[in-house]
């Protein structure tokens, strides 16, 4: 894969993340955090998907068969459920976190 698309991936995911974590904290609602990262990532892979095609279409044409290399020029928008899965995974994990701990406060 090439390093551009996994540069784009990675900054769609850390935003996303930190977006998410931050709407996590303040609404304290772990779906509405979930929906706000989804919307991010989606935002970001599907608006580079044209820019990276229109600096060089011969990156999605010449491809060997790799699978996420033969996806094409949707290999960008093929991430957004992975991002979004990997987004929920780690809210949920902060979700227990922060209620172990008022559990703690509480006892």
């Amino acid at each position: 894969m090439n390093s551009l698309f996994i540069t784009i991936i990675l900054v769609s995911f850390v935003v996303s993340i930190i977006a998410s974590v931050v709407i996590m904290k303040k609404k304290q609602h772990k779906y509405i955090a979930l929906a706000f990262a989804f919307g991010i990532s989606a935002f970001i892979l599907v608006a580079a998907t044209p820019v990276v095609y229109s600096m060089d279409n011969q990156i999605f044409e010449n491809q060997t068969n790799r699978f996420f290399e033969s996806l094409g020029i949707y290999t960008l928008i093929y991430f957004i459920p992975l991002v979004t899965l990997i987004n929920f995974c780690l809210i949920h994990l902060l979700d227990k976190k922060e209620e172990k701990e008022e559990e703690e406060e509480v006892n």
